[in-house]
């Protein structure tokens, strides 16, 4: 079906995009560098945006599920108080999240932080995509996870920061 609109000065209405990981990991991190509540609204519910609310939540953030699926976050501001965190923050199988947060932990006081993740090896592309990242393999835990209903060994992964405590 096409249609013809004849052109206007002015546009107005309101749009509600599906749901989408990229955006709601960006949301979040934007959201818990602020000093301000901010609500974001159709964020998306998976495995590795849990894991940016895990991260920020680590990091001093509140988050709290309003009415459905807006989520109201409270941030710390630019600068986080990371010592919550004892230097590490686990960023899960969340590749946006572990190319975005090292840019924000590296304006932070003392600039020392760890990132951890858990992979199955069975994740190939996963593992690879972290290494080209800076992660580098640091162990295997024995029947870790679970996949398909069955307990599997996870790699274990770590980025450092370039200054080291």
């Amino acid at each position: 079906m096409n249609s013809r609109f004849d052109p206007v000065s002015t546009l107005r209405g309101e749009l509600a995009p599906p749901a989408d990981k990229s955006i709601s990991h960006r949301a979040a991190l934007f959201a818990a560098m602020c000093d301000e509540p901010v609500t974001i609204t159709n964020y998306l519910d998976s495995e590795d945006t849990r894991s940016t609310l895990d991260a920020i939540q680590a990091l001093g953030a509140a988050v709290d599920q309003q009415d459905g699926a807006d989520l109201v976050i409270r941030g710390v501001g630019l600068r986080t108080p990371a010592e919550v965190t004892g230097g590490t923050v686990n960023v899960g199988n969340a590749g946006t999240l572990l190319r975005l947060l090292p840019g924000w932990l590296a304006g932070q006081t003392g600039g020392v932080w760890t990132l951890e993740a858990g992979i199955l090896p069975e994740n190939e592309a996963s593992v690879r995509m972290h290494e080209r990242c800076g992660f580098r393999i640091v162990g295997r835990r024995e029947r870790l996870g679970r996949m398909a209903g069955e307990w599997c060994d996870v790699l274990l992964l770590e980025r450092r920061s370039r200054v080291v405590g």
